[in-house]
């Protein structure tokens, strides 16, 4: 994932949306969609990594599927900070004011079945965020897909009597 994530090596993608249709209940989720949306990268980190690895994803899945997909609907609103070193709270925080709807693509949604597409599922509270701004501009229903999620935090066994 680091490679695909961090290194430049966009190839990776095509393999995990393979991956990602072998889950149970992807290829009906992704089959009953009206639009495959990625989550998109603030435009400082997608010039620093030269591509955004949610569409990677995103575009391999559908073409794969025959689902249209859009990079353009869902904009990612520069905040200044990096998510993945963020609490708990500050993630909700800062995830409630990252996205915005394109308002030149916002008719596009209306209605719509929304799968957002993203890499990486830590807190959810990204995801969390994206449906909410989407089901706001007037998609009628968001569900996500993933490739991973990190492990849920275990409490230290002293702390868990």
């Amino acid at each position: 994932m680091a490679s695909f994530k961090f290194h430049g090596q966009s190839a990776w993608g095509r393999d995990m949306a393979r991956l990602m249709l072998e889950q149970p209940g992807a290829n009906e989720m992704l089959a009953a969609s009206d639009l495959l949306i990625p989550i998109p990268l603030s435009r400082e980190r997608l010039l620093e990594r030269g591509y955004n690895q949610a569409w990677e994803l995103t575009r391999h899945l559908a073409t794969a599927t025959g689902r249209p997909a859009r990079h353009d609907i869902l904009l990612r609103i520069e905040t200044g900070h990096l998510q993945h070193r963020l609490s708990l709270d500050q993630r909700r925080q800062h995830a409630e004011r990252a996205f915005a709807v394109n308002p030149e693509a916002a008719r596009a949604l209306q209605g719509l079945k929304v799968v957002l597409i993203d890499d990486i599922m830590t807190t959810g509270t990204t995801l969390a965020a994206a449906a909410r701004c989407l089901t706001l501009a007037g998609a009628r229903q968001v569900q996500a897909l993933v490739f991973a999620r990190t492990p849920k935090p275990t409490l230290e066994p002293e702390l868990q009597d």
